[in-house]
C-alpha cells in the first residue's frame, strides 16, 4: 500500500509533543517524503482504532492516521516484536485547520523541500529492492539459504552494474519507476539482452514488461490470453478420458458434473456441448494446451491447429481393430 504523495496531500495543522507537524488520516508514501523530513504512522486501539495511541515508524493494523514531520520523533519504548513506539498520551494537539506542506514551510520558516531527483528515486528504489531480497534469504534455514543465495546473484549484478556502472538516460529512469519493483524487471531485461548495449527502454518493450510485471501505482497486470477464445468450453482428460471443464486464463481445470465414466461417450458429451456453445475444435483444443502448459505458449493460440501438423489433430484417422487371420 503506497499511500498518497507527500507533496500534494491536504494536511490537518498539529503539534505533536510540543513540535509542529502535518497530520492525515490516510497513508503518506514513504517514497515521496521529502529529503530529510520524518514520517510516522500513528496506531489506534483495538476498542477504538481511530483514536490515536501510539507513534509508529510503520502501522498496518488499526492505522489512525499519519504524521510529517520536519524533525525526527524519538521512540522510546520498545514491544516484545522489536518494534519502536511512543505513547501519544496528551502530545497530539489540533491547530488550525488544513493546510499544505508548501503553506506549513511558509508559516514555520522552513524551507519548501524540494522533491527528490528521478536519479536518486531510482537508486534509492533499487537499493530497497535488493536489501529485502538479501534479508530474505538470512531469514532461511542453512539449505534454503544457499539455494537463495544463488538464486539472487543476478540481482547483485544488475544492481552493481546499474549503480556504478549504467549511464542512466531520462526515459530508463522514468520508465523502470513505473514499475513496483524496478530491480526485478532490470534484472528480466538483462537476462533477455543479447546485445552489447544494455537499452533498458528498448528490452523493456521486447519483454512486454507492462503485461508481465506489477507497476507502481498498484496495478497488476492480467496473464496474457491470446485472442480467439472462448470464457470455456469442455474437453477430455488426455490419458483418462474424464470430463473436465476449462476456463479462459486459468491453470488446470474442473471436473464436469456431466462425468459419465465413459471416455467414449464423455468424447460425445465434450462435443455436444461445445458445438452448442458455438465452440471450435481449433478453440478447444487450444484451450485445453493453455490450461495444461500454459496460456503464453504458441499452442494456447487456435490458429496453430490450422496448419500442419498440428491441423491433423482435428480429423485423426480412425483406429482399426486388428482382426486376426484365418488358420
Amino acid at each position: 500500500m503506497r499511500g498518497e504523495d507527500a507533496y500534494k496531500e491536504n494536511y490537518e495543522h498539529i503539534e505533536l509533543f510540543d513540535e509542529p507537524g502535518l497530520f492525515t488520516n490516510g497513508r503518506i508514501d514513504r517514497e515521496t517524503v521529502p529529503a530529510g523530513w520524518y514520517c510516522y504512522d500513528l496506531r489506534g486501539n483495538d476498542d477504538d482504532p481511530g483514536d490515536p495511541t501510539t507513534v509508529e515508524e510503520q502501522v498496518t493494523v488499526n492505522h489512525a492516521g499519519t504524521v510529517l514531520l520536519p524533525k525526527p520523533l524519538k521512540l522510546n519504548r520498545t514491544d516484545i516484536n522489536g518494534t519502536r513506539y511512543r505513547k501519544i498520551g496528551e502530545g497530539l494537539n489540533f491547530l488550525d485547520g488544513e493546510i499544505t506542506l508548501e503553506e506549513f514551510c511558509r508559516e514555520h520558516g522552513f524551507m519548501f523541500p524540494e522533491r527528490k531527483s528521478k536519479h536518486v528515486e531510482l537508486i534509492t528504489r533499487l537499493g530497497e529492492s535488493m536489501i529485502r531480497r538479501l534479508l530474505d534469504v538470512s531469514e532461511k534455514n542453512n539449505k534454503e539459504k544457499l539455494d537463495a543465495a544463488h538464486a539472487i546473484r543476478d540481482y547483485l549484478n544488475v544492481h552493481y552494474h546499474l549503480v556504478k556502472e549504467h549511464q542512466f538516460t531520462n526515459a530508463e529512469v522514468e520508465a523502470l519507476l513505473e514499475f513496483a519493483d524496478p530491480l526485478e524487471v532490470a534484472t528480466a531485461c538483462w537476462e533477455a539482452n543479447t546485445s552489447a548495449d544494455f537499452d533498458i527502454c528498448d528490452m523493456l518493450d521486447k519483454i512486454n514488461a507492462k503485461s508481465d510485471y506489477p507497476l507502481a501505482d498498484g496495478t497488476v497486470p492480467e496473464p496474457y490470453v491470446p485472442d480467439g477464445l472462448p470464457e470455456l468450453c469442455f474437453s477430455v482428460l488426455p490419458g483418462t478420458g474424464k470430463l473436465i471443464c476449462i476456463k479462459r486464463g486459468e491453470s488446470g481445470y474442473y471436473p464436469s458434473d456431466w462425468e459419465t465414466g465413459n471416455a467414449e461417450k464423455n468424447r460425445e458429451t465434450a462435443d455436444y456441448a461445445n458445438e452448442r456453445l458455438g465452440i471450435t475444435k481449433p478453440q478447444e483444443l487450444a484451450m485445453l494446451h493453455g490450461s495444461m502448459v500454459g496460456w503464453d505458449t504458441p499452442g494456447a493460440d487456435p490458429k496453430t491447429y490450422e496448419n500442419p501438423p498440428y491441423s491433423r489433430m482435428l480429423n485423426p484417422k480412425p483406429k482399426h481393430k486388428r482382426q486376426d487371420k484365418e488358420r
